[in-house]
């Protein structure tokens, strides 16, 4: 009889186990994406960092100074956090890449400033850009991470405090009501026809590029808010940086195929020895980081999007980069001096 009860007791424990184990939420095995963490979606921010956020995970974002480009990635969703609030984000597009544990996500964010970006630049502000995002991941944890932004320059323009770009000041961005979600197995013959097109920047052989890119093709610049269409006008748009920067080469970190799409982290870098617009050669170097969004239609290329940091390429070509970009609040976090 008491091995019965014993039985049955151990019996029931079971049962009860498994239906606790039945009634929890199912674990999510994919990373959150990025636009919760960066406006606090859903939770406060810190909370939600801490838990998605592998704590010796690193930032890569651009700066003024390009060898303080990296930083703790909690540190980089706090900094950020701390300098909007009522923010509004959402991802566009998450593309998910097979094979490799890593989330790209093309992101439309608008806030309210919270403190100024410079001397002089006022808070209650509603500012917004567009950004690119590369995370690596473990499971559900992001274990590192970069993003491409035309920030602050953005922001200022829309303030009125920079002057516009190519294409005229880019608005505040619409937050989309939904993500695209893309999927799929890279093309390898649209990765390496992107290789070779980003090689051939600033050397005399522009076949690589001229065979993926068409009269058709949308060239979109987010930092300069502005779209050409046509390869011949793309690469005459190119023609002036190449001129002021004639050893110009660019380095692909990271490039990854997805469906119709190829998306690229590229280095690019270059002596400041010609004219660059208002100015004169000064034998800088220059250091620019560039994310590519290259959307494929068969062979071709039918879009290429371009996100890059304005703030970075004046800051470092000109000709006294120390004394020209006007100094940020001094009450900020440390992490502000490497540029949102």
């Amino acid at each position: 009889m008491r091995k019965f009860l014993i039985a049955a007791v151990v019996a029931m424990v079971a049962a009860a186990a498994l239906l606790w184990f039945r009634q929890q939420p199912e674990r999510s095995t994919e990373p959150p994406p990025v636009a919760s963490l960066l406006s606090g979606q859903g939770t406060s921010s810190a909370t939600m960092t801490s838990s998605k956020v592998e704590k010796k995970a690193k930032w890569a974002l651009d700066g003024p100074d390009t060898s303080t480009n990296e930083m703790p990635a909690r540190d980089f969703f706090e900094f950020f956090n701390s300098y909007f609030k009522d923010t509004s984000m959402g991802a566009e597009r998450r593309f998910i890449v097979e094979g490799e544990s890593m989330v790209i996500e093309e992101i439309a964010f608008a806030g309210t400033l919270a403190r100024p970006l410079e001397r002089g630049s006022a808070t209650g502000s509603r500012v917004g850009m567009r950004m690119l995002v590369l995370t690596w991941t473990s499971g559900d944890q992001i274990t590192g991470g970069a993003s491409f932004q035309n920030a602050p320059t953005a922001f200022l323009r829309q303030m009125g405090k920079a002057p516009p770009g190519a294409g005229g000041v880019a608005p505040v961005p619409p937050i989309p009501a939904s993500t695209e979600v893309i999927r799929g197995p890279a093309d390898v013959g649209h990765v390496n026809a992107m290789r070779a097109a980003v090689g051939a920047f600033a050397k005399p052989d522009k076949g690589p590029m001229k065979s993926v890119f068409t009269k058709e093709t949308r060239f979109v610049d987010i930092a300069e808010n502005l779209t050409i269409v046509g390869a011949d006008d793309f690469l005459e748009r190119l023609a002036p940086i190449e001129n002021a920067f004639p050893d110009a080469a660019a380095t692909i970190d990271t490039i990854a195929g997805v469906g119709d799409y190829v998306i690229a982290a590229v280095q690019w870098e270059g002596t400041h020895t010609g004219r660059l617009g208002k100015i004169d050669a000064t034998g800088n170097t220059v250091k620019l980081r560039m994310g590519l969004v290259a959307r494929f239609e068969g062979s071709k290329v039918a879009e290429l999007r371009t996100y890059w940091s304005r703030n970075t390429l004046d800051f470092q070509a000109w000709p006294d980069p120390r004394s020209e970009p006007k100094e940020m609040d001094p009450d900020a976090p440390k992490a502000a001096r490497t540029g949102v």
